[in-house]
């Protein structure tokens, strides 16, 4: 079928891309931090990796991953001028924009969820337990959550702009950052406010705000329904847009 075709082609196409092998690096960079703790332990093993699961894999790896895969699902074709080559009349350019945003996702799922496994096993072997792996499921709901509601984003940025990095990291880095851990209710505008709700629920990772953070499941309808406004407004400007 056409549209497993398109699936198919989008992932193989991000995975073996020069961009992969950097990500792939800095996705194993935490294995580094949970090493130089089981040299010398300070803080219990849930203590570390709940911090280096929310300052890096979720606040700054899951971010890197989907503005740069989001905003090239189709502003480098249009770029490229290969737009046309994945454009068919058999196949409208809003199905486009939702098989190449679906086969963007599974790729940068398994770049993180290799590393955030190995992670969990070292500890697990250093304390001679299996309390930090049986949140592995738990972590891989948060990250798939993060990648989708991201990677909608980002695909949307990508199709509205013509030069998308630099708003991307604006907002990734000011805004789903830098304000999802200000005091008050601000953080309630941002995505990461929600991403870090289900994570705290799910697999135990601090609280820093002073507001009570929302349940897993009101997190997961915000996140989910945010992900249906961004590949709404995608779709439409796609459908809508000038190629040439």
């Amino acid at each position: 079928m056409k549209e497993i075709e398109i699936i198919k082609f989008t992932a193989k196409q991000l995975f073996f891309s020069r961009r992969t092998v950097v990500l792939i690096a800095l996705s194993f960079f935490p294995i580094i931090i949970i090493g130089a703790w089981m040299y010398r332990p300070d803080d219990s093993p849930s203590e570390l990796f709940s911090g280096v699961f929310i300052a890096i894999f979720l606040q700054f790896i899951l971010l890197i991953i989907s503005l740069l895969y989001g905003t090239s699902l189709i502003n480098s074709e249009i770029a490229n001028k290969t737009i046309s080559y994945l454009s068919t009349r058999s196949l409208r350019r809003e199905e486009l924009f939702m098989y190449r945003y679906t086969g963007s996702i599974p790729v940068g799922f398994l770049i993180v969820a290799a590393p955030i496994a190995v992670c969990l096993a070292l500890l697990d072997i250093h304390t001679g337990s299996l309390d930090m792996l049986k949140h592995l499921a738990d972590y891989y709901v948060i990250i798939f959550f993060g990648f989708v509601v991201y990677n909608a984003f980002f695909a949307f940025l990508g199709v509205a702009m013509k030069r998308p990095l630099m708003v991307g990291l604006l907002f990734a880095f000011f805004w789903e950052i830098l304000l999802a851990n200000l005091p008050g209710k601000i953080p309630y505008m941002t995505l990461m406010f929600y991403l870090r709700s289900m994570s705290h629920y799910m697999a135990d990772t601090p609280w820093p705000h002073q507001m009570e953070p929302f349940s897993t499941a009101m997190s997961a309808l915000v996140i989910l329904s945010a992900t249906a406004i961004f590949l709404l407004l995608g779709t439409l400007i796609f459908r809508n847009k000038n190629l040439i």
